[in-house]
Formats: C-alpha cells, structure tokens, sequence
C-alpha cells in the first residue's frame, strides 16, 4: 500500500466517506474499462458517502453516483451502550464485598487501564482465582484519600 492511498483514505474518512464491504457485480467493471480488474491483481476498495462511490483501488480513482450493481450495504451494528450503575459509589463499595474493575473505576472515576495500573502497583488487592475482583475495602479508601481542590 503506497503512501498517498494511506493519505487518500485518511482524507476520505475525515470527509465522511465510508468503506463499502460490499461487492459490486462483474459488470460494473466491465462498463468502467477496469485495468486494476482486468488485470487480477486483487481487489477494488470502494468507499461510499451518500449516493457516491468512490474507487481507490488503482490511481483512476473512478466514481460513480447511484450505480447499478452495487449490492445495499447492511447498516452497521453497534453494541448497545452499556446501562448506567443504579448505585452510588459509595453505595457500591458499601454493598459490594468486591468490585469488578469496570466498577471499580466507576467509583474511582478513572479509566479500566488505570485500575490495572493500581492493581500493579499493588494499591489496590486483588482476588486470587477467576476474573479481576478487587476489594471493595481498597476502592473505598482510595476514594477517601482523593483530594478536590476547590
């Protein structure tokens, strides 16, 4: 892949343009005299916006509005976001024994990363066997020792 391809992607996703994974029929390149089929050195990348289509598989960089052959694309599935806690932190870290990390950085108000990052530095104790648990106990202190500047 050459450095201006990279540059044109770059510059069509910024732009709002989208991969297209679907798969044009035969004679779609057929009527657009494609070398880079033609030739069989692989496969077209499209990219979509709209009603336009846009080629980056060779330098022609063909585009078409409203093409025939070109197969709908699916929309695409994003996982549903996740409920909010019902609970307070300190109403967690008073119910819960352990936390899981993801609740412990809703408590702590920090990235998972960063709870991982305490669990190394060993600031905060974690469950021996099965999946990260991390004592409530722990979590609770920390959250006490934060200081807000006001």
């Amino acid at each position: 892949m050459s450095r201006t391809l990279i540059m044109d992607i770059v510059r069509l996703t910024r732009d709002g343009w989208r991969p297209y994974s679907g798969r044009p029929e035969g004679y779609v390149y057929e009527r657009l005299g494609c070398p880079y089929l033609l030739a069989q050195r692989g496969k077209p990348y499209w990219f979509v916006k709209g009603d336009l289509y846009l080629c980056v598989g060779c330098v022609r960089r063909c585009s078409l509005s409203r093409p025939e052959g070109f197969p709908a694309q699916l929309p695409i599935r994003y996982p549903e976001p996740r409920q909010p806690y019902t609970l307070t932190p300190y109403e967690m870290v008073e119910k819960k024994p352990l936390l899981t990390v993801e609740e412990a950085a809703y408590c702590l108000n920090v990235s998972k990363r960063t709870v991982y990052d305490y669990i190394d530095l060993g600031k905060l104790n974690v469950l021996k066997e099965g999946p990260k648990r991390v004592s409530s106990r722990d979590v609770r202190r920390m959250m006490e020792d934060f200081v807000f500047d006001e």
